[in-house]
């Protein structure tokens, strides 16, 4: 997780900062589907299992997407991949899709470093959970990393 700046009584506001701040806290639900997006923020950070856990303490990539909707709406998706030897089809899906590798290139060492910014598409599907307040929520979850179509000769370029 980011370390959270501190600030003092007298700390100035940084207005362009605050909003877009309000924009990834904004909350919209995008119906299931296949969806263009950009990679707006990604963190590398580490996963530590509880005894009873699925998964082994292991590496994470905080990744927030940025979306836009057929109405012109932005959401942000927030996915966490778990860097770990049961998730490599995970990996193989997210860097493909994104086009830091093509099938066939076999064993390749994984670019975290040329994730920031990039671009790809992926098939969202929506996800209820109980909070830890014993609501329930429901957010967005990217249910496959899409990969890239072949170039198309149109003029048509999905703009961010």
């Amino acid at each position: 997780m980011a370390e959270i700046e501190k600030m003092t009584w007298d700390s100035d506001l940084d207005e362009k900062e605050a909003i877009e701040q309000q924009k990834e806290n904004d909350f919209v639900l995008l119906p299931e589907g296949e969806y263009d997006f950009k990679i707006h923020k990604f963190e590398k950070a580490f996963y530590t299992a509880k005894p009873d856990a699925k998964i082994p303490s292991c590496p994470v990539a905080n990744i927030s997407l940025l979306i836009k909707n057929d109405e012109g709406e932005t959401s942000y998706v927030h996915e966490k991949i778990f860097v770990h030897g049961g998730n490599k089809w995970q990996l193989l899906q997210f860097f493909t899709c994104l086009g830091l590798r093509k099938h066939g290139d076999g064993s390749t060492k994984m670019p975290w470093d040329q994730v920031a910014g990039t671009t790809g598409r992926c098939k969202i599907g929506v996800r209820t959970y109980k909070h830890k307040d014993g609501g329930d929520r429901t957010v967005n979850t990217v249910k496959k990393w899409l990969d890239p179509v072949e170039e198309q000769t149109s003029d048509e370029e999905y703009d961010f």
